[in-house]
């Protein structure tokens, strides 16, 4: 394989060009054959037109004698009157101008014929000749063949498609020999290189090479630890840039988070009661029900304490860090100071339960449209009562009774069994409780 890659190609292409042509050939042997064929059988047809014509003519001539013998017949047998009408030459004249009809057609016939006979023997000439060229093209395409085999069987290719995948297109083909020109090119310099550095080290002394070669170990140990100990820091600096750029993500969530607490936050704060009075939302919508609730029910604490006393919610703010805004005191009419509803006594302590139950109701009822809180039943606590407050308790009661509601009492305290006309005792003896309805 000493031919270049190029000749080959060169000689591929040559060879399917001819191959090519082998086949355009060997296509037009089959046109020509085939209008072969056709003349082949226009001639057939021409034959049998004058087959024809000359039948006709055959015919057209039997015709004619036999017009000519009844002519003569008829002139025989026809009185002489009837001689001279003209008409026998009319006969003849009709006879003698198909006689020439069919003589042109028999003509016409013939020189198809001989058209049709020369385009034949062309067309076998033509023939002969395009088989003599696909014979001729078969032998240059098994020869061609034969050198493209020989050709692959001396390459370094195994077979043709190792060749045909091998192949490249102009392009990769002229960087491949711009690539191998540089090749050369370097050679040729590194031999320059070469020679001059012979002719400068010709009376040089032979270095160390032992030496040199310790020098380089040396140097490569160096470098390889120089080497991993940039690989060390290059990764912890990665990893130090990775944390930045999350310590740099975190504290922008962290600054958008702070910017929606600014509203929302704050917004929180004051609705929770955490800033400003420490009044949560929620205690200040249930202080606006309180206030309404103490309303109602100062009036009936101030009837039964007689006047002393009314219930306030606290407007100072408490002491310590705890919520505030739903503390109650009471305004004592005789020392003219608000103090803690803690200091009030039992009874006292009562009738402000009383009252703010009764102004609970009052309130429930004014706030759900209309619905009435037909019953109420109140448990214990009149015995912490003296007998003046007692008196003042059961007379609101009394009152509430005479609005139409009906007032449960839950109690052991004997005076009031005198002040409830309707009533059930719960009878306890040694067989066990039993109750009785009462009604005085």
């Amino acid at each position: 394989f000493d031919r270049p890659v190029a000749e080959l190609l060169n000689t591929l292409n040559g060879q399917q060009q001819r191959v090519q042509s082998l086949k355009d050939d060997q296509l037009k042997e089959s046109q020509l054959a085939d209008e072969l064929q056709r003349l082949s059988s226009e001639l057939i047809r021409f034959g049998d037109e004058v087959k024809a014509a000359e039948q006709a003519h055959s015919e057209a001539d039997k015709q004619h004698e036999v017009a000519r013998s009844a002519m003569r017949q008829a002139e025989a047998e026809l009185p002489e009157e009837y001689r001279a009408s003209g008409k026998l030459e009319s006969e003849i004249s009709v006879l003698d101008s198909q006689l020439s009809t069919y003589h042109r057609q028999k003509a016409l016939a013939t020189l198809k014929a001989d058209e049709t006979s020369a385009a034949f023997s062309k067309a076998e000439a033509g023939r002969d000749s395009a088989e003599q060229q696909i014979k001729e093209a078969q032998q240059a395409e098994a020869v061609a063949n034969s050198h493209w085999q020989q050709s692959i069987a001396n390459s370094l290719f195994e077979d043709e498609q190792g060749f045909q995948t091998a192949r490249l297109d102009d392009e990769p083909m002229r960087a491949l020999d711009e690539q191998i020109k540089r090749h050369f090119a370097e050679i040729d310099q590194a031999r320059g290189a070469i020679t001059a550095l012979q002719e400068v080290l010709t009376d040089q002394q032979e270095p160390d090479l032992n030496a040199a070669q310790r020098l380089v170990e040396e140097a490569n140990n160096e470098f390889e630890a120089a080497d991993a100990s940039y690989a060390e820091i290059d990764k912890r600096l990665s990893l130090l840039q990775d944390i930045a750029r999350e310590l740099d993500e975190v504290k922008n969530r962290a600054q958008a988070l702070e910017d929606n607490y600014a509203v929302i936050g704050t917004l929180a704060d004051t609705a929770s009661g955490k800033t400003g009075n420490r009044i949560s939302l929620q205690r200040f919508v249930l202080s606006v029900l309180l206030d309404d609730v103490l309303t109602q029910a100062s009036q009936r604490f101030k009837r039964m304490s007689k006047g002393r006393y009314q219930l306030y919610r606290q407007q100072e703010k408490g002491k310590g860090g705890g919520a505030s805004g739903l503390e109650l005191v009471v305004d004592d009419a005789y020392s003219g100071k608000q103090r803690p509803v803690a200091t009030l006594s039992g009874g006292e302590s009562f009738m402000a339960a009383l009252s703010l139950a009764l102004g609970l109701s009052d309130v429930v009822q004014a706030y759900a449209g209309g619905i009435k809180l037909d019953t109420l039943f109140i448990d214990e606590g009149f015995g912490s009562l003296d007998s003046e407050s007692l008196e003042l308790a059961v007379n609101t009661l009394i009152e509430l009774q005479s609005s139409g509601r009906m007032v449960g009492v839950i109690s052991h305290v004997p005076e009031l069994k005198e002040r409830i006309n309707v009533r059930l005792d719960v009878i306890a003896d040694r067989s066990g409780s039993h109750t009785r309805m009462v009604l005085a």
